[in-house]
């Protein structure tokens, strides 16, 4: 039953949904086979919704090219195979991650496994020695966010600004003078929202990121936008670039033409790792069609930066 109700959402939904619709359509526009009697051909009868195109075969090729293609381009493993390489360009930073902790459990004398989040201190800390900022690049927000009683940031540039402070966190503890944090993104169209970097900025305070470590740059729209605002006017030599993972190859690209040593710190995952695909990944879904959206956005404007910034 609930292999059975997967399907059903899957395929009367969007995208699912408008595979179902060219199918419908290439099989009312499927050539027609001709019969001849009494001297005269004659075409079998079939009801069709587009009468006008029985028989062709052009609009039968291209119902069914069109149906297989919003298949494949809704999937996970075409989703992976177009994000990965991207994702996995850049290594993620070392050991942020799981360590255990010995904790005892009261009156059982139980050893307890716990989380604590511990950053190596070789390796990545001995390279932000002369670091000058974390920069983390905004990725959109909610323009008159209900909740928040303002505008407020996507859930990808919130978990990217998260990321970049526990790095700040972690840089400050043994640095003098402290790693500024620097917040980059304005305005795609300037209809009267806030400036993503401002909203960004709020966060951290809440946070507790001290005000003077904050320094803001508003008036980026673009990924080389960003790059080159925060090269120009914070002069930053080294930098931990945070942003998220697909979308790091283009945003170091940037930071490096701009003169600025970039140590990548990718974060935002979108493709599964460890495991087998099962039936439900080759199943047509939303998140598979926007993460194919996102690999062709990052191929598309990675040449297109190379042909404009050269």
């Amino acid at each position: 039953m609930v292999i059975l109700s997967k399907f059903v959402s899957a395929f009367l939904l969007p995208p699912g949904l408008f595979v179902v619709l060219l199918g419908v359509l290439a099989w009312f526009l499927r050539p027609q086979a001709r019969e001849s009697r009494g001297g005269k051909a004659r075409e079998r009868s079939v009801e069709s919704l587009a009468r006008s195109f029985k028989g062709s075969r052009g609009g039968f090729v291209l119902a069914c090219g069109g149906a297989a293609l919003c298949y494949l381009l809704s999937i996970e493993p075409v989703a992976d195979l177009l994000l990965k390489p991207l994702e996995d360009r850049y290594p993620a930073l070392p050991a942020q991650g799981v360590e255990k902790c010995a904790q005892k459990a009261e009156g059982a004398g139980r050893v307890k496994e716990g989380i604590v989040q511990e950053w190596k201190e070789s390796g990545a800390l001995k390279e932000w020695r002369h670091l000058d900022a974390i920069v983390v690049l905004g990725g959109g927000t909610v323009s008159g966010s209900p909740e928040k009683g303002s505008d407020d940031l996507r859930a990808e540039p919130l978990k990217r600004l998260l990321y970049g402070v526990r790095i700040y966190r972690e840089v400050k503890k043994d640095r003098t003078p402290k790693p500024l944090l620097i917040l980059s993104g304005g305005r795609v169209f300037d209809v009267g929202q806030e400036a993503e970097a401002v909203i960004m900025g709020r966060y951290a305070s809440e946070w507790d990121v001290e005000p003077g470590s904050i320094l803001l740059e508003p008036d980026s729209r673009t990924t080389w936008q960003n790059a080159r605002n925060v090269a120009t006017r914070f002069r930053p030599r080294k930098i931990i670039l945070v942003t998220s993972a697909y979308h790091m190859p283009r945003a170091v690209w940037c930071f490096t033409r701009q003169g600025v040593e970039v140590i990548p710190a990718p974060t935002d995952y979108k493709a599964n790792r460890g495991v087998p695909y099962d039936l439900e990944s080759f199943l047509p879904t939303i998140e598979g069609f926007q993460n194919v959206r996102r690999a062709l956005h990052e191929y598309l404007g990675s040449f297109l930066y190379g042909v404009s910034y050269r």
